[in-house]
């Protein structure tokens, strides 16, 4: 009993960032399904506010990048806090839109706010991903898959909470709920930390974590061909809910559903998320990352064979082949993001970079950043094909992308020494090697 006792108060660092992520997951499982309604009550057409979650995107990639020296002038739990604080501003400025006076009034407020609020939520998550994986580097594949199941819970969460409570008053009232509500992990976040504090007997695992190694160069990790695979396969991600988050609902509204009820088309993709980041921690713990991915990008081409359904399939859209593909989705954009992430951390490691923040940082800020300045291209370039020829054509599109990309992820699980690079970390001084 006192062992497991011991091992639960080694771990309670987490549930901090446990509980901060769900929430933070149910902030953006509201934009797609209730922005796009009051942008379209306002005169807003689909491919503006297209623009507008591309902002959001682009704030996320300004966050990105600057992370890492954020992380080296303050420290990791303070840059964790100020992403913390900037969220629950960007929610209360958010929910605010509603009083908006006018479209051009609502489309540039928009923009500003999902910028300012991509900034600091991207601060959020990728300090705590960079944090987290420097402590448990040793299966960053389980780690992505449980907070990646946290995720998809806080999605479900947000999805039907946004809409009861939308229904309850109007609008603003879940961003001004939710907001608050993650925030409250704040203080214990501040107290703890987001890095444990280890025994003193543990302080070797912690000062490699915490060393930092002047002068090092991780950039050649963008000429591997392995990384870069990982890393677009990560994108697809990002690409996946871009598309979702312009076109889904303009789609789903020939159905007349009410708010509720469109929350839980949404939360069939969260279910699936869920689902599959059980699995993919499974998968990632038996080292068969590569295989589960393949699996599930192909859940994703067919799954975007059928949402629309594509122009070729003489069949009229209808709400259940939409719900059916959310789940396939869900399933999807899960796997991008867990086998990738573990596969990504795995390929660093194996090309000699060492097991600290730095390493951690790098990868996560880049690959991030890179994910959402794809989704930064897709979401208004859905947006305006979707709403030029129509939702079937614009999902044919991505479905010609993601069939395309089937023969690279085939390689990556059958044949991945096609794929390695040769060029290693070096480190700069043979005095900074441990």
């Amino acid at each position: 009993m006192y062992e497991v006792l011991t091992a639960l108060k080694r771990m309670a660092w987490i549930v901090p960032l446990a509980y901060t992520y769900l929430w933070t997951a149910a902030i953006f499982a509201m934009f797609p399904p209730f922005y796009p309604g009051l942008a379209t009550s306002r005169g807003l057409e689909a491919w503006k506010f297209g623009f507008v979650f591309s902002a959001l995107k682009c704030g996320m990639s300004l966050g990105s990048f600057s992370i890492r020296k954020m992380m080296t002038w303050l420290s990791p739990t303070k840059t964790y806090l100020l992403g913390q604080a900037g969220a629950l501003l960007f929610c209360l400025c958010f929910g605010s839109l509603y009083w908006a006076p006018s479209a051009n009034t609502l489309l540039w407020l928009s923009l500003f706010t999902f910028i300012f609020g991509g900034i600091f939520l991207m601060i959020l998550i990728v300090t705590m991903y960079a944090a987290a994986n420097s402590v448990c580097s040793s299966n960053p594949g389980v780690l992505a898959g449980t907070m990646e199941a946290i995720y998809g819970i806080g999605n479900m969460i947000g999805s039907v909470t946004g809409g009861a409570l939308i229904d309850l008053w109007a609008f603003p009232l879940p961003f001004f709920v939710v907001g608050v509500v993650q925030a409250l992990s704040s203080p214990f976040v501040a107290i703890y930390g987001i890095i444990p504090k280890e025994r003193p007997q543990d302080s070797a695992p912690k000062a490699r974590i915490m060393q930092k190694i002047e002068g090092a160069k991780f950039w050649f990790l963008l000429t591997d061909p392995e990384f870069l695979v990982c890393a677009i396969s990560f994108a697809f991600n990002w690409i996946l809910m871009g598309f979702n988050q312009t076109t889904l609902e303009p789609h789903l509204s020939q159905f007349q559903l009410s708010s509720t009820h469109l929350g839980e088309i949404y939360m069939v993709q969260s279910a699936g998320y869920v689902i599959a980041s059980v699995l993919s921690a499974i998968f990632c713990n038996m080292q068969k990352e590569r295989s589960f991915l393949f699996v599930c990008h192909v859940m994703a081409v067919v799954a975007y064979l059928i949402v629309g359904p594509i122009p070729f399939i003489p069949i009229s859209p209808n709400l259940w082949m939409a719900g059916s593909a959310q789940l396939g989705i869900g399933i999807a954009t899960s796997a991008y993001f867990v086998c990738s992430s573990c596969l990504l951390n795995t390929t660093a490691l194996s090309r000699g970079c060492p097991d600290n923040l730095q390493t951690t940082s790098f990868v996560s800020s880049v690959t991030f950043g890179c994910a959402v300045l794809c989704a930064c291209i897709t979401a208004p370039t859905a947006g305006y094909v979707s709403g030029t020829y129509g939702y079937r054509t614009a999902s044919m599109v991505l479905f010609g992308v993601l069939l395309v990309w089937t023969p690279v992820v085939l390689i990556l699980w059958l044949r991945p020494s096609l794929l390695r690079g040769s060029k290693r970390f070096r480190y700069p001084s043979q005095d900074n090697y441990i």
